[in-house]
């Protein structure tokens, strides 16, 4: 299989199969059998071959870890992933990058080190300089903005007009559609106010998602270095769930959904009041936090 190409034929009937396994239930093993037949096919290959192999499995290891709430199948994944990183000698990657961007304009290479410094060494800074170089190539992945997008995401940064101009890149390039990509976009589209767009990635993020996953919030809108604070009134209320209308979302109309049992007022919650809220989002849609009677 090692001197065997990516296009091999007998190679995309045994993907194709391996990616229908996955499509209405989530299949671990699909993604690990399919990343170490990537894997194994770098193993022979030349510069930039290996690395969009590589690449490529990665990114599908990841995607499998992003399903999985723990368990030996989650291990699993987690191990491939480590193995994967731990063929790739630093030295070597860093002079192949730096090649492969002067000679074919070709920031693949820096896309690389830059998961090696996220995932491998646990290092945002040198990860976001290393795509800062991928990015700065003729040509790129486009996982790498993807990828950008997480770590400004997870490290809570605030300028979203620049995360809109990423996202809107990314949305024109042939990336590989997986449900925290779905759910990334839907949330920087809405802090932008480009509530359309938002809809329709946030429905993608939820159809993709896990299902115990629904409600989970990772993210919320952030400014000043604290989670903003909006307004509305309580236009439905039941015992297991609630709906507020705000009116400091501009151009915003749908209701915007909270668990009644998460929070904790001084006045009785009902419908009809006026309160402020945190703004988190779910996989599922926006969704309102630490909610306080005006």
């Amino acid at each position: 299989m090692k001197s065997q190409p990516r296009d091999n034929d007998t190679l995309k009937k045994i993907f194709n199969h391996l990616q229908s396994s996955r499509v209405v239930d989530n299949n671990p093993h699909s993604y690990h059998v399919q990343a170490r037949i990537l894997h194994t096919l770098a193993e022979n290959k030349p510069g930039a071959e290996k690395v969009d192999l590589l690449n490529e499995g990665l990114d599908l290891v990841d995607e499998g870890l992003a399903k999985e709430r723990g368990g030996p199948n989650k291990e699993m994944l987690h191990n491939k992933k480590v193995e994967i990183l731990g063929d790739i000698d630093r030295e070597d990657a860093e002079k192949f990058a730096q090649d492969l961007r002067q000679k074919h304009g070709d920031g693949s290479g820096y896309y690389t080190l830059a998961k090696l410094d996220l995932f491998g060494d646990e290092n945002r800074t040198q990860a976001l300089a290393n795509l800062d170089k991928a990015m700065n190539a003729d040509t790129y992945p486009p996982e790498a903005v993807a990828l950008r997008i997480k770590i400004c995401l997870d490290d809570n940064y605030e300028n979203y007009e620049k995360l809109g101009q990423l996202a809107r890149e990314l949305e024109r390039s042939d990336f590989r559609k997986t449900w925290e990509r779905a759910y990334r976009l839907a949330v920087v589209y809405f802090i932008n106010g480009d509530y359309k767009h938002s809809k329709e990635w946030f429905t993608e993020s939820h159809r993709l998602s896990p299902k115990y996953l629904d409600r989970k919030v990772e993210y919320f809108w952030m400014e000043g270095g604290s989670r903003k604070e909006f307004t509305g009134s309580v236009v439905s209320l039941t015992s297991s769930e609630g709906f507020i209308q705000s009116n400091s979302l501009r151009g915003y109309t749908d209701r915007i959904y909270f668990t009644p049992s998460r929070q904790n007022t001084d006045v009785e919650l009902a419908t009809g009041l006026e309160v402020k809220f945190e703004l988190g989002f779910s996989p599922r849609g926006p969704q309102a936090f630490e909610l306080d009677v005006i």
